[in-house]
């Protein structure tokens, strides 16, 4: 998101007599991790009375190092709200998925309470009973999930995965900038989405349409399904005229900085004898 951009648009919906009411930055969106400018979007967001929630659905098990929190997550602590999937990068099972306000108390109460009488009573255990916090009035006990993750692991685990990934993602993106040959960078990576391209061979000396490199990776991806060494998701964003392209998202504990290695060298024996007549 650019801020300027933001505060503009805010401006223009003022002019047109409607109120903007929320915002939603992110921490690490799902195709290239990007991360926002939180404290730029925060003084826009406190300028006109807006609500800023931050979207950190995927990127937030990097919350645990404190690179992340002086950097991609600097100005984060200034959101009305926070959204996070423990099953995303933290090991806890699906489904498992939380919202943090900040100083709202009882935000969830006021917003989506039915006050159903004949459902929920006040008594000395009403403040653990989320139902009435909910649009769904119930739902399973997915915290308890957490909590025992969180028992099991511990922060001190949590902030050692958090800071390996981001060097496993930094050694990647090295190696994809010295293979420059067979690999080119989509974009310098804001945490731990690596996102490349990989060439044949065929295609090195000469024409490489959007097209064919669209369809190397499609075949890429397919031969890696049949061939069961690895699974990788391509991805293309039309939107941005880019064609497809490898998505590593580096956040588990059980990899290594080898297997970063093995990733590349696997994608180039998969993909060496591919050439115009394939794609």
């Amino acid at each position: 998101m650019i801020p300027e951009e933001l505060d503009r648009a805010i401006e223009r919906e003022i002019a047109k007599g409607n109120k903007p009411f929320f915002v939603n930055s992110m921490a690490g969106s799902t195709v290239m991790g990007a991360f926002d400018d939180h404290h730029a979007i925060a003084d826009i967001c406190q300028k006109y009375g807006v609500w800023h929630h931050i979207d950190a659905c995927y990127g937030g098990y990097l919350i645990f190092s404190q690179e992340a929190k002086e950097t991609i997550y600097n100005g984060c602590d200034r959101a009305d709200s926070v959204g996070i999937n423990p099953h995303k990068g933290m090991g806890v099972p699906q489904q498992c998925s939380m919202i943090l306000t900040n100083n709202k108390k009882d935000a969830l109460r006021r917003a989506n309470t039915s006050g159903a009488e004949y459902l929920f009573h006040e008594t000395e255990y009403s403040k653990y009973d989320i139902g009435d916090k909910t649009l769904s009035c119930g739902r399973r006990p997915d915290g308890l999930k957490l909590w025992m993750c969180l028992q099991r692991r511990g922060l001190d685990d949590y902030r050692r995965n958090a800071d390996d990934c981001l060097r496993k993602a930094r050694h990647l993106t090295k190696m994809v900038k010295e293979r420059s040959e067979a690999f080119q960078m989509v974009n310098e990576p804001c945490a731990t989405n690596v996102c490349f391209w990989y060439t044949p061979p065929a295609f090195r000396n000469g024409e490489y349409t959007f097209e064919q490199k669209a369809n190397v990776h499609k075949l890429i991806f397919d031969r890696m399904q049949r061939k069961g060494s690895l699974l990788i998701q391509h991805n293309p964003l039309p939107e941005h005229d880019l064609p497809n392209f490898i998505r590593v998202t580096v956040k588990g504990e059980k990899t290594s900085m080898e297997d970063m290695e093995y990733i590349l060298d696997e994608i180039d024996r998969i993909g060496n004898d591919i050439d115009a007549s394939m794609v």
